[in-house]
């Protein structure tokens, strides 16, 4: 026999392994549809065992569906709205009180469980609808996102106050936006500084940016306040007049300072703020890349859909929650201002004093002291003139006039806490001392008697 013979004769005799078949996906390999974005195991080995299947984006905005032997990706199924809401349900169970709320306010609930489940209720909403405009603006880019993120940033506080002003709550109204801005500008910051700075020696802060914003949020707090000097130590038969003249003059000149502060922000000195960025080493080649992922993975037809349902549930809430307010404050032995100083800011920072001391405690001390400030120059330059043009518009007087007591103490409140952020340092006993001023100022109104 010939050599090569007897090599195709042992060749032959040697047993070839099985050539592996691929086969399509059985029926319980199948995604379920109720689950469109994890899938079971068997799917997922057939997936990696198969090249002809290509593999799934991992993106959660992607569902899986079954075509034949190919995967394909599609952007909705029927199940994902239930999905969906059983998934913020999940991760936000206080989201249960809206139905509660709004049910307690049509039944006619005892005024105390109404005012109750519908604060909780917008504790509960606050984070879909501030996540919405995050995700909004992170999909407009980067100039449209910074504008709708300063104008809308306070979309809880708006909200609340507009509703306010269109019932004829126009002590509800201020005296709310008033205490929003004590919060940001006490509790908030010096929770924020107590938990970041405790186990630290000290809190560095940019001391130029922290500086110059500070002395614009003096400036607009000495605007905001002059009225009120003006009402108590004028008189006359024509002084509501007047004083309803010159809070709409001063309206439209706040409103045109924020004009320029957005162009301070967005246009001449985006180069100095953005020092202040929730990521503080990221260049702006990055911050792009950054929005043009988002603007790809980020699905506006569901995030416009929960946040416009967020936002009408959120408008009735603060409806029954606004109606509710002196019937509470009777029941409770305390004054409507407290409960306006005190319970109807919590709805706006609660979400937001979370997420700020989160960042703290990563060393973003910087991006926190400067959103803090952005949303008290916000409140004070936007919210406030929206309001008063807002009230003219419906003819429902809305002033700038604070009573005394109240202008007095929000004033030195800001002093106190532009003293301790100027200097571009901090520790944690200045924090203790900012949450001890805003816990005296709301015994103060707890215990201030009616007038």
């Amino acid at each position: 026999m010939s050599r090569a013979a007897l090599t195709a004769s042992i060749d032959d005799s040697v047993s070839k392994p099985p050539i592996p078949t691929i086969s399509s996906p059985s029926r319980r390999q199948r995604i379920p549809s109720r689950s469109p974005y994890v899938e079971p195991a068997a799917w997922r080995k057939c997936i990696l065992s198969s090249s002809s299947i290509p593999t799934p984006n991992p993106n959660p905005n992607f569902a899986l569906r079954e075509r034949g032997e190919q995967a394909v990706q599609v952007w909705w199924q029927p199940g994902d709205m239930k999905m969906l809401c059983y998934r913020l349900v999940r991760a936000n169970w206080l989201l249960v009180m809206v139905p509660i709320g709004i049910l307690a306010g049509m039944l006619g609930w005892p005024v105390l469980a109404i005012f109750l489940c519908n604060l909780l209720a917008l504790v509960a909403l606050a984070p879909l609808m501030t996540a919405l405009v995050d995700k909004l603006a992170a999909a407009f880019g980067d100039k449209l996102g910074r504008l709708l993120t300063a104008t809308m940033g306070n979309v809880m506080e708006i909200m609340l106050g507009i509703v306010a002003l269109v019932q004829g709550h126009t002590v509800v109204a201020r005296t709310s936006l008033l205490g929003s801005m004590l919060s940001y500008a006490l509790l908030v910051l010096g929770s924020t500084i107590f938990l970041a700075g405790y186990n630290k020696q000290n809190l560095k802060f940019n001391g130029p940016l922290t500086s110059t914003l500070s002395s614009i949020m003096m400036a607009m707090t000495t605007a905001l306040v002059i009225l009120t000097i003006m009402a108590v130590t004028s008189s006359g038969d024509h002084k509501d007049d007047h004083l309803l003249v010159l809070s709409h003059g001063a309206a439209i000149i706040l409103l045109a300072v924020f004009v320029m502060y957005l162009n301070f922000q967005v246009n001449t000195h985006a180069w100095f703020l953005d020092t202040l960025k929730e990521s503080d080493t990221t260049s702006g080649t990055n911050r792009n890349v950054a929005n043009e992922h988002s603007r790809s993975t980020l699905r506006l037809r569901t995030a416009s859909s929960v946040g416009g349902i967020a936002t009408l549930c959120a408008i009735v809430c603060a409806s029954f929650l606004v109606d509710n307010v002196e019937g509470t404050a009777k029941v409770l032995g305390t004054s409507k201002a407290f409960l306006s100083l005190v319970a109807l800011p919590f709805c706006g920072y609660a979400a937001k004093g979370v997420a700020t001391i989160s960042l703290a405690r990563r060393n973003r001390i910087d991006y926190v002291v400067k959103s803090i400030i952005d949303h008290i120059l916000q409140i004070i330059l936007f919210v406030f003139p929206l309001l008063v043009l807002l009230g003219w518009i419906i003819r429902q007087p809305f002033t700038l006039n604070f009573n005394i007591f109240e202008a007095t103490t929000f004033f030195l409140a800001i002093i106190i806490m532009t003293s301790i952020i100027r200097g571009g340092s901090s520790n944690y006993f200045d924090g203790i001392m900012l949450v001890g001023t805003y816990v005296l100022i709301a015994a103060t109104f707890f215990l201030r008697p009616v007038a």
